[in-house]
C-alpha cells in the first residue's frame, strides 16, 4: 500500500507522501483532497533579492543548507517542500515565514 501511495503521489508531482492531497479510499480509489496545502501550490512567487532573503533565513534557522534553499524560478513548490521537510514546519507556515522575510525589503 504504501509503495502505492508513493507512486500515485509521485505521479502527482508531489515529492513525499506526507505533502500529497491524495487518499485512499475503500477499493483503492483515488480522491484529491482539498486542503490547504495544495491550495497555495502555483499561487507563491519569490519576490525581491533571493540571494540576502536566504541568507537571512539561514541566521534565523540555523538547520536551513544552501541546498535546502536554492531557488529556481518556476519551481517555488520544491523549495517550499524543502524548507517545510527541514523545519518540521507546514506548508502555510513556511509560507508565512518567507512572505514576512520579503515584506521586510520592501
Amino acid at each position: 500500500m504504501c509503495k502505492i501511495l508513493l507512486e500515485v503521489c509521485n505521479a502527482f508531482g508531489f515529492e513525499s507522501p506526507h505533502l500529497c492531497p491524495v487518499i485512499f479510499t475503500n477499493h483503492f480509489k483515488i480522491k484529491i483532497m482539498n486542503t490547504p496545502e495544495n491550495k497555495n501550490d502555483g499561487t507563491f512567487k519569490i519576490t525581491g533579492n533571493w540571494d540576502v532573503q536566504s541568507k537571512q533565513l539561514k541566521e534565523k534557522f540555523s538547520q536551513l543548507t544552501d541546498a535546502d534553499l536554492k531557488y529556481e524560478s518556476g519551481k517555488e513548490n520544491e523549495l517550499l517542500s524543502r524548507v517545510e521537510s527541514r523545519l518540521n514546519k507546514k506548508r502555510d507556515e513556511v509560507i508565512s515565514i518567507i512572505k514576512k522575510g520579503q515584506a521586510e525589503k520592501v
